[in-house]
């Protein structure tokens, strides 16, 4: 399977298993109404421990990426440049696919990460525009990660919606299983 299409496959299987884990958020809740006080203290910190550890992983080692300036901008050539999308629920998510290759300590490296927190678009038009300013066989400066080279971004930013969808649905979920 090529980079490309397992970065496609890990954001579908991301979606489905923040539907799979409010499903089981739900079914916490319901099951949750017996008056079991045992059952309601096991709901409680299991409900903390799925919503509270990911969330704090993801957030603390993104914010070590940020103030740690361990990022060298280098020289990066696109090697393929287009718009794909897939339906979910009905919904068009649409993902602007930019691979590129660099060069870091003698090694050759290639990477389809645009920014941190790069998750498909919901709106089409937003994702266009990624493909227009990344041309195909045209070399750009990418920010590369000096601790890990495989770890590179063609624009060292965060995608904040993503950021804030992800604590929202964190915070969704702590609601729903307090329910």
């Amino acid at each position: 399977m090529n980079p490309i299409t397992k970065k496609n496959s890990n954001t579908l299987s991301t979606i489905w298993l923040y539907l799979i884990i409010i499903l089981f958020a739900f079914l916490l809740g319901r099951l949750k109404q017996s008056n079991i006080i045992l059952f309601d203290r096991i709901s409680f910190i299991l409900s903390w421990i799925i919503t509270l550890i990911p969330f704090i992983y993801g957030s603390v080692k993104l914010l070590l990426q940020l103030l740690v300036n361990n990022w060298v901008k280098i020289e990066c050539k696109i090697l393929r440049s287009e718009l794909t999308h897939v339906s979910l629920l009905g919904f068009y998510l649409y993902s602007p696919i930019i691979e590129y290759e660099f060069l870091f300590e003698g090694k050759t490296y290639r990477s389809s990460t645009i920014y941190r927190l790069h998750k498909p678009i919901l709106i089409r038009k937003k994702a266009e525009e990624l493909i227009q300013k990344y041309q195909r066989n045209e070399i750009y400066k990418c920010c590369v990660y000096q601790r890990n080279p495989d770890t590179s971004v063609l624009e060292n930013k965060i995608s904040y919606i993503s950021f804030l969808l992800f604590t929202s649905l964190s915070i969704l979920l702590l609601f729903i299983m307090e329910l």
